[in-house]
């Protein structure tokens, strides 16, 4: 069996999950029924798959931060198609989210306590290329110049839990993922941390 990888992220509420399934099916109708929807449930990403030895470690960074954190309230962006990249026959539909510093912060606290943080192409997660989005499906090729697309952006949307996928067989065809875990984050507002959220 390949080594087991894991991805850390934030999930949408109910509200949101809603509204981003409606906008991939509008660009699933927009695009002539060509949008591929993702394996997994709406999430924004924030480790890529990294390799573990056992979930254990990642259990215990998760657990703790989840009861540190509160829900966060993020800024929905355009929705935009990415062309397809080197080695793909496909673009990525997404959602952009505003790079609130909190989001920051945690993504890069996270990156420490992980360290040395690679995603599956080698390279550290977080650098300034990276544009935090939650992803509505991929296409073979691009959109017809001046396709109608839904629109969320300026929305505020509420990401209330942390969530932890494990993946086995990648970067195979065939691969496989679930959501192995989710922890609310359940800090009252206005609390303070029992200890620091970032070192």
């Amino acid at each position: 069996m390949a080594k087991l990888r894991a991805a850390i992220a934030l999930l949408p509420d109910a509200e949101l999950s809603n509204r981003l399934a409606a906008a991939a099916l509008g660009v699933h109708a927009a695009s002539l029924g060509r949008l591929r929807w993702p394996r997994l449930p709406p999430h924004l990403s924030l480790q890529q798959p990294f390799a573990i030895e056992s979930l254990s470690t990642v259990e215990h960074l998760v657990a703790p931060l989840a009861r540190e954190l509160g829900p966060f309230r993020l800024t929905l962006g355009a929705l935009e198609v990415q062309a397809p990249s080197p080695g793909s026959p496909e673009a990525v539909v997404w959602v952009g989210v505003e790079a609130d510093p909190a989001l920051v912060e945690l993504q890069r606290q996270l990156d420490g306590e992980l360290s040395p943080p690679k995603s599956e192409n080698g390279k550290p997660f977080v650098s300034d290329a990276y544009r935090f989005h939650v992803t509505l499906g991929f296409l073979p090729g691009s959109l017809e110049a001046g396709t109608a697309l839904p629109s969320l952006a300026g929305t505020t949307a509420t990401f209330p839990e942390l969530g932890v996928f494990v993946y086995d067989g990648l970067p195979r065809a065939g691969w496989q993922c679930l959501l192995y875990a989710r922890r609310s984050l359940s800090r009252a507002p206005g609390a303070t941390p029992a200890t620091p959220i970032v070192g």
